[in-house]
């Protein structure tokens, strides 16, 4: 999308957060902006797009974890509606603490890491440690 580089996109429609998205995610930009997260469809489409580049591990423990969740619904007794969204809660978490370990690796500053994934720098230094 190099032709769209320089395009200035300030608008706040879906056409606008999609190409923000496009001109502002680079290979190494590891968290989309808090603005395109805060539109549910769009933060759902940027999701989907996370899953769908999962590596094959990453595939694989994606997986398991929904069969988990699955798993541990049914044994709770509850719907799957409410299996998901408790799935959906854990799977944000695994999500950050997946992010913050990659935003470490990449030498980026506890301080800077805790802003964008909203873990305490208590528990990013302990991962650090781990």
């Amino acid at each position: 999308m190099e032709k769209y580089e320089k395009l200035a996109v300030k608008g706040n429609t879906k056409m606008d957060l999609w190409m923000r998205y496009f001109t502002e995610m680079r290979e190494k930009t590891r968290v989309p902006a808090p603005e395109l997260l805060a539109d549910p469809d769009i933060a759902k489409a940027i999701n989907l797009l996370e899953v769908i580049n999962y590596n094959e591990a990453e595939q694989y423990l994606y997986d398991k974890y929904w069969d988990a969740v699955s798993i541990e619904a049914t044994w709770k007794g509850i719907g799957r509606r409410e299996g998901e969204k408790e799935g959906m809660e854990k799977g944000r978490e695994l999500e950050k603490r997946f992010l913050a370990r990659n935003m470490l690796a990449d030498g980026l500053e506890p301080t800077v890491v805790a802003k964008y994934t909203k873990l305490s720098e208590e528990e990013l230094q302990k991962m650090m440690r781990e």
